[in-house]
């Protein structure tokens, strides 16, 4: 059964491009015709057509955010999995986030963004993220200096 709505769906889309692409070869006076023998206003079809478009365009993006916002939610959860023995105050923490980014130096640029312009800015839900990101990457595995 499922092969068969995926056939037509694959005819369905083809038959839409096929128009599409009959559509793309008329002059614009030749659209306006072609609406005008269906009984409809070129103008208003227009209106109706960029209205549909837009409805399907935002549908397609609330759909997208919708699959994000569950994509992220996965990730904080399975961040959130990680076993990792964190310092207990906030001081200590900063600490420890402080000392792996003068040992990865290259990280500070991601780290400190325009949302967070000192490390002391940061959420304390923030900074225990952010530490857990670097857990699972093995960046807080260095010496001390």
């Amino acid at each position: 059964m499922k092969a068969k709505s995926n056939s037509v769906e694959r005819q369905y889309a083809r038959l839409l491009d096929m128009q599409a692409e009959a559509i793309m070869t008329m002059s614009q006076e030749e659209l306006d015709e072609e609406i005008r023998e269906s009984g409809l206003d070129p103008q208003e079809f227009g209106e109706e057509a960029r209205k549909v478009v837009a409805e399907a365009l935002g549908a397609h993006n609330e759909h997208a955010l919708a699959r994000s916002r569950q994509t992220h939610h996965e990730a904080v959860t399975s961040l959130k999995r990680v076993r990792l023995t964190l310092p207990t105050t906030m001081k200590d923490k900063l600490e420890l986030l402080k000392a792996c980014l003068a040992h990865h130096q290259y990280l500070k640029p991601a780290v400190l963004t325009g949302q967070h312009r000192k490390l002391s800015d940061m959420a304390p839900s923030d900074v225990d993220s952010l530490l857990r990101q670097l857990q699972v990457l093995g960046l807080l595995k260095f010496k001390k200096t």
